[in-house]
């Protein structure tokens, strides 16, 4: 089913006179179908975060446009450059894929994706499809995809906007946080391209808490005699982030509860490079042939030598690649019907070295590990898409992936149908979808030492989902709602009398996904979100009666059953913007009791919080030439100070303010 949001959390975005007009070009989604498709088509779960919305309020991280989107929930642990995650649906942060430009950015050795050291730079959309889609993706693909699509998101086969500009955007606040964005863009009828810069350093809430970030996009098109479209696309990151607490294994064995110390030492190095090219070419029956390769190359580098007090010295050093290729051929032969075939080959290899004197490794005496893992995998796929009568839409799909490390070595087959009925007269939407997700053991479970297994299964789920969207154009209203299901299976995870991860757990998340967006005039519009979500893991527990296992279902931890959003976003005079959003997370729970570096005992769940935000922007009503436009802003965060954490015992920042100027010529 499709789930539209042209305005989300904290989307404050209108178009202010003078400002920058948006592409007038039918809007195409590219995420939950390989066939190009218009928006207002789509029968799936989706969300569209256009390039204004992106830069709205000024925040630089991609993350923080995703804060309040229904059904996705983002942790963080701790400052700027803590490690942070996405949960789309209940679902691990492995279980759901994040894209750039269509190529998957998840770890080979994780099998998930760090979102930290992703900051905003020359990007066009972020398009966030939820429901399973390994029928076109593959692994990792259950809770959902996110795909971040650089300028231009469009291929020049299909109409590209002639513009260029330059654009430079620089702030300052709390926690000595210094933050700069340069971008550049030129589009024309036979080429077009984008470079996006940004570096960030903040010196962090405590000392040893300091992070220095940069991240560079690019992206490249050209038309070539014989009417081929050549595309490169780039992303390159990397990080030095300061750790400032640690957890010493030793004190547990010790004392018998986690116990946080403050580290003199403890830093982890992040290196990112992800390079891409695709060819296309227009063919008869309005179809299209692509072909593409990728190359993903991650380094992780973790230093934590002993400290005075403890002996505990732990470092890791872990690189990553990822090679793939594939071919896609879709056609239409009658106008009604789309159909697309398409196959891909990749390779995983990952290989971390440890070095350690924690207890397994004896009496301090040092250890070395080293993990060497492989995955090489050949796919086949296929696509319908079918649109009957101008107002019903279905899709369909069907996916065999064959993987070296399975241990059957049969294809798993990932189907997946959707289907959308859409009233124009009414403003009404319904539409429905299923389909089969499965994850493949990362290389890390597969060959860490004890607790690895080689003979590990794929991670399973089905999912379906349902739902309603209706506007009220006279009005000014939008409002959908959605409701969805996930049984997974082959669960993997430590059984009782167990060091060895096995398949065994079964889950279920059910929910449910709405969001209200009222504009009454071009001056002020006001959004709601609410997500319902209830994650549950089957367990057992030792009946002393019976003196048999119980089954119990319990909740996963880090899972709210409910999470509110709002924005308010106001035009009160020319040139003046301003915007508040406020999100509330409500409690949820954790799996450890932490003595934190005061002393503390840290009990109990997590009993959720508020946060508050504010947002201003004035444009200078003159420029020089070239410049376009000059816009001081202000921003203020946690404004009701909220003592915090997404994760116990890592608390976030307490009330932040920045500021700074956006320039674009």
């Amino acid at each position: 089913m499709t789930f539209v949001i042209l305005v989300i959390l904290p989307g404050w975005a209108f178009a202010q006179e003078g400002s920058e007009q948006p592409i007038q070009l039918t809007p195409v989604e590219v995420t939950s179908s390989r066939i190009p498709t218009p928006v207002d088509e789509a029968t799936d779960s989706i969300t569209i975060i256009n390039s204004r919305e992106i830069k709205a309020d000024s925040a630089p991280l991609a993350l923080d446009r995703m804060r309040g989107v229904p059904g996705v929930g983002v942790q963080t642990s701790g400052s700027v450059g803590e490690q942070t995650v996405i949960r789309m649906r209940g679902s691990e942060q492995y279980q759901s894929l994040i894209l750039f430009d269509g190529v998957r950015l998840n770890s080979p050795y994780t099998r998930a994706a760090d979102l930290a050291d992703f900051f905003i730079a020359g990007l066009d959309r972020i398009e966030i499809v939820r429901g399973a889609f390994s029928s076109l993706y593959g692994s990792d693909a259950i809770g959902g995809v996110i795909n971040l699509i650089p300028y231009p998101g469009r291929s020049l086969l299909r109409g590209i906007k002639k513009e260029n500009g330059i654009s430079a955007w620089a702030e300052g606040g709390s926690w000595a946080t210094f933050k700069e964005r340069a971008e550049l863009f030129s589009a024309g009828e036979k080429s077009a391209f984008s470079l996006g810069l940004t570096r960030v350093d903040s010196g962090g809430q405590n000392a040893r808490d300091g992070f220095a970030g940069n991240l560079a996009t690019g992206k490249f098109q050209v038309l070539i005699p014989g009417g081929v479209e050549v595309g490169i696309s780039s992303l390159y990151s990397n990080s030095k982030k300061e750790l400032y607490l640690d957890i010493p294994i030793s004190l547990y064995f010790q004392n018998g509860v986690l116990t946080q110390v403050r580290d003199s030492n403890y830093s982890v190095d992040r290196e990112t490079l992800l390079t891409a090219i695709s060819l296309r070419k227009s063919l008869f029956l309005n179809g299209e042939l692509q072909i593409h390769g990728s190359v993903l190359r991650g380094e992780n580098d973790l230093m934590n030598p002993s400290d005075p007090g403890w002996t505990d010295y732990h470092a890791s050093w872990t690189n990553a690649m990822r090679r793939g290729a594939g071919i896609q051929m879709y056609l239409t032969p009658v106008e009604m019907n789309s159909v697309l075939l398409g196959t891909e080959y990749s390779e995983e290899n990952a290989i971390q070295t440890m070095e350690t004197n924690l207890p397994l490794a004896g009496q301090g005496d040092p250890l070395w590990l080293k993990i060497d893992g492989k995955r090489i995998e050949r796919t086949f796929f296929l696509e319908d898409r079918l649109k009957m009568m101008g107002f019903f839409y279905l899709n369909a799909g069907l996916r065999m992936d064959f993987s070296s490390d399975r241990p059957d070595s049969e294809p798993f087959i990932s189907p997946r149908g959707s289907a959308a009925f859409k009233l124009d007269r009414l403003g009404t939407k319904i539409r429905g979808g299923f389909g089969r997700g499965y994850r493949n053991p990362s290389i890390d479970e597969r060959f860490f030492p004890i607790e690895g297994n080689p003979e590990l299964k794929p991670e399973e789920a089905w999912s379906y989902d349902a739902g309603l969207e209706q506007e009220f154009k006279e009005y000014g209203i939008k409002f959908d709602l959605t409701g969805f299901w996930i049984r997974y299976e082959n669960l993997i995870g430590l059984v009782p009398d167990s060091f060895q991860l096995q398949n065994s757990d079964l889950a279920k998340s059910d929910g449910l996904e709405t969001s209200l967006v009222f504009q009454p005039d071009k001056r002020i519009k006001i959004r709601f979100g609410y997500t319902f979500n209830q994650m549950r893991k089957r367990t057992y527990e030792f009946d002393e009666v019976s003196g048999q296992p119980m089954e119990k279902w319990v909740n996963f931890f880090w899972r709210p059953e409910h999470s509110f959003s709002g924005t308010l976003s106001v035009l009160p005079m020319e040139k003046l913007y301003v915007g508040l959003s406020w999100e509330n997370r409500g409690r949820f729970d954790e799996p450890y009791d932490i003595l934190n570096p005061g002393g503390t005992l840290l009990k109990g769940n997590n009993p959720g919080f508020n946060r508050l935000n504010l947002f201003s922007e004035y444009t200078v009503p003159y420029s020089l030439q070239p410049m376009e436009s000059l816009s001081v802003f202000f921003r203020g965060e946690n404004l009701l100070n909220k003592k915090y954490s997404e994760v116990k015992g890592f608390p976030l920042p307490g009330i932040s303010f920045y500021g700074g100027i956006n320039l674009k010529i």
